[in-house]
């Protein structure tokens, strides 16, 4: 499946997107990245997606509202998203692999239940069923977004930080992905973390079919590993893994540990299957 819209690192009348990895090649699955509230595409690693050269496509996008997607103002919900996902999921010719963390795993799950069609398979880091937020958070959120921010940050790492990292190479990662939430619109931001507090994952996990990865940080504050286990209990034939070390921010703190997990996982389900 060719991603004809993709050009200069965006995709034309749909939503702006970043080629990650290799160079696009003919014929290869696509695996779309779906980045967490009040974020964007640059919160994946551009580095360490040398494991799926060859074997897929790799296209990290920015949702309605964020980064370098101006179509609109944010959407109000986690099913909404999951709409103008599928939508651009058929201009790209579908269906696709998904990786989604926090939101954007709630919008990916979102997806293949309500469009099983666009999915061919799913992981899913850092979900629960519900995903309650702190009321003193969105209060923040609305009257003071800085706060709010900082608040969002002291939460969501694990004490160690990146393993094996210097301090202070783990505190300018730190930094930039402060400086991406303050990018955020304020309103985009509380809309996004309302849309998480009106999640309800736990009627969508039955609906879902295809094959499922769900991942869950053991120090993860924001979105406990046991509920994690929980969802992917009601997956039919979902795998789960608990990273014991890492807190909700699984992709900075323990970067090696996912792309071994997606490539064991997507190695099984997605370019074998080609």
């Amino acid at each position: 499946m060719k991603p004809t819209k993709i050009a200069g690192g965006k995709t034309r009348g749909a939503a702006p997107g970043r080629a990650l990895g290799s160079p696009y090649q003919e014929g290869l699955p696509l695996l779309l990245l779906v980045h967490g509230a009040g974020l964007s595409r640059e919160c994946w690693p551009r580095a360490g997606w040398d494991w799926a050269a060859g074997r897929a496509n790799i296209l990290a996008v920015d949702l309605p509202g964020h980064g370098q997607n101006d179509a609109g103002e944010g959407l109000a919900s986690i099913a909404a998203h999951a709409g103008w996902l599928a939508g651009l999921i058929g201009e790209l010719g579908g269906p696709v692999a998904v990786v989604g963390h926090s939101m954007g795993a709630a919008i990916a799950l979102s997806l293949a239940a309500s469009h099983p069609e666009t999915v061919s398979a799913l992981a899913l880091l850092g979900i629960t069923p519900r995903m309650k937020v702190s009321p003193h958070l969105l209060e923040l959120l609305e009257n003071d977004p800085v706060a709010g921010v900082d608040f969002i940050l002291a939460h969501a790492f694990s004490p160690q930080g990146r393993q094996g990292a210097p301090a202070e190479s783990f505190e300018k990662e730190r930094l930039e992905l402060r400086s991406l939430f303050l990018t955020c619109a304020p309103d985009v931001l509380l809309r996004d973390f309302r849309a998480c507090d009106g999640f309800e994952g736990g009627s969508l996990a039955g609906r879902v079919r295809c094959p499922t990865l769900v991942v869950a940080g053991g120090h993860d504050r924001m979105t406990p590993a046991d509920q994690g286990r929980e969802l992917a209990a009601a997956i039919a034939g979902a795998t789960f893994l608990e990273i014991s070390s890492s807190g909700h921010m699984i992709l900075q703190e323990r970067p090696k540990k996912i792309f071994t997990a997606l490539e064991e996982f997507l190695g099984k389900h997605l370019w074998n299957n080609v």
